[in-house]
């Protein structure tokens, strides 16, 4: 096996002899291109390095590896040499500083805890998802307290499971530890594309070994059970933002979440219109659209309640906390989902359990047993229409959606519901 010295191009790369071991650069001192043997498959490894000495002769010296013809190109590693050279010159010896880079990353590696981990993908999803803050919520609520304190070096899947998740489940949220498991599969995976762990200890790890399979829930209320729970919930020791969410939430059919986030900004009284932005809307980036909302009799004789009894706050929040940063945010996003699960743990409330995502469920119940169009309900609660109906029929059936809702209106008024 030979060494040759021509200037390297990329013929020359392409081209190389089957004899030749090193070509050496003819126009940067020390810079050479290394063959390797040949491969199985007749392919040989092609590396660029650069040879140096910190003095003259005698003195240390080093062989610096630039990078693969694979990963770095040519003109690339030509600059690489040239910035390398100027720091030996300077009296670096580059060989021992990226030893001592790759231990020190070495270290911190080992001394990682699964905080660190969890601190950098939050950072990641800040730009990345619509609610970053769910998952901080989730982090904070089930993982950080019970693995964020442990090595990533030493992390397993049996610990993350009977630290972590088996204390979820054994509350009876199998639905939350299945979220869980997917966000910190997403997690770990990270870990592994930014080089902070070397592999995912969760993958291969399945959700029906973990929380089980989902079951849909089908509990929606009677007319009858919203009567007592309505009459029950206006004498209770709810909020007034609590109380004024879930009758808004039967009122007009949407998600607690996308409730607790409105804003005035985006409620029309004028035009009687009441927008839920996409920012706020459940789904990912980028793939939601806004929901607007016809505004009825009822729903703003609410929304007024909310304005008078808060506007000393100056608050931008419909619904705006009067705790923590007062009038700044708005009100935990699950802060009707506690309501409810306190009251039915107390034994305050005499109804089979339900959670505020059922109101959604009665509304459209109720709603198809009045007579309203499914294409109406589908429209009033923002789904989107399936098949050839979501390419073809682009009509938004805004007059119809603001007639249905005016006849809920008066059904519950007449109900004695509301």
């Amino acid at each position: 096996m030979e060494t040759i010295k021509i200037k390297l191009t990329e013929s020359v790369i392409k081209g190389v002899p089957t004899d030749v071991e090193r070509i050496t650069d003819t126009e940067i001192n020390g810079f050479h291109l290394r063959i390797g043997k040949p491969l199985k498959d007749g392919s040989r490894t092609k590396k660029y390095y650069l040879y140096y000495r910190l003095g003259g002769r005698g003195s240390k010296a080093g062989n610096y590896l630039i990078g693969s013809t694979n990963t770095i190109d040519l003109k690339d590693a030509r600059k690489r040499a040239k910035d390398l050279i100027g720091q030996v010159s300077r009296g670096i010896d580059i060989c021992g500083e990226k030893q001592t880079n790759k231990q020190t990353q070495t270290n911190l590696h080992r001394s990682a805890k699964v905080s660190d981990l969890l601190d950098a993908f939050e950072g990641h999803i800040k730009i990345q998802r619509k609610r970053p803050e769910e998952v901080v919520r989730a982090f904070k609520a089930d993982v950080r307290p019970t693995i964020g304190k442990l090595r990533l070096a030493g992390i397993s899947k049996q610990v993350i499971v009977e630290k972590c998740l088996n204390p979820i489940i054994k509350r009876d949220a199998l639905v939350q530890a299945n979220k869980t498991l997917s966000l910190l599969k997403q997690t770990f995976q990270f870990g592994v594309e930014t080089g902070l762990i070397e592999q995912n200890p969760l993958i291969g790890t399945r959700r029906q070994n973990i929380g089980g399979k989902e079951k849909p829930r089908s509990r929606n209320l009677a007319k009858q059970e919203l009567k007592s729970f309505f009459t029950w919930l206006n004498t209770s020791t709810a909020s007034l933002q609590v109380r004024q969410a879930l009758k808004l939430l039967l009122l007009t059919g949407c998600r607690a979440q996308e409730m607790t986030l409105a804003k005035w900004s985006n409620i029309d009284f004028k035009k009687q219109l009441w927008t839920f932005p996409e920012c706020d809307r459940k789904g990912n980036k980028g793939e939601t659209k806004s929901h607007v909302v016809p505004i009825t009799p009822m729903m703003k004789s609410s929304l007024l309640t909310l304005k008078s009894a808060y506007s000393d706050l100056g608050s931008d929040y419909v619904f705006p906390s009067t705790a923590g940063k007062i009038g700044i945010e708005p009100i935990d996003r699950s802060a009707c989902a506690k309501f409810l699960r306190r009251r039915f743990e107390n034994d305050e409330i005499k109804l089979e359990k339900f959670v505020p995502h059922d109101l959604r469920r009665t509304f459209q119940t109720l709603l198809s047993s009045l007579g309203v169009d499914a294409i109406v309900c589908e429209k009033l609660l923002s789904h989107e229409l399936q098949g050839m109906l979501k390419i073809y029929n682009q009509y938004d059936y805004m007059k119809e959606r603001k007639a249905a809702l005016i006849m809920w209106d008066k059904w519950l008024t007449e109900q004695g519901i509301l």
